[in-house]
């Protein structure tokens, strides 16, 4: 989390131990995004990048409201 923290101080959200959330104000793919985070075979440093848009998420959060809240945000500007 330390280089999420870092990298992206104003635009991440961490959801719990295992979850985070960043919304990139730039172009970034995912492979971009697991290189940033070092995620790769050669470290064996395990992680998933999943790219969502503004019309792709849908649920209920157990955290509160604060996560959907941050999506919305992020989504909306």
């Amino acid at each position: 989390w330390q280089t999420i923290r870092e990298e992206w101080p104003d635009r991440h959200f961490i959801l719990s131990e295992r979850l985070a959330f960043v919304a990139l104000s730039g172009v970034s793919t995912t492979n971009q995004i697991c290189m940033t985070l070092g995620i790769d075979t050669d470290r064996q440093i395990q992680g998933l990048v999943i790219e969502l848009s503004q019309d792709s998420y849908q649920g209920y959060f157990d955290k509160g409201p604060e996560a959907g809240e941050w999506l919305r945000k992020a989504f909306n500007g």
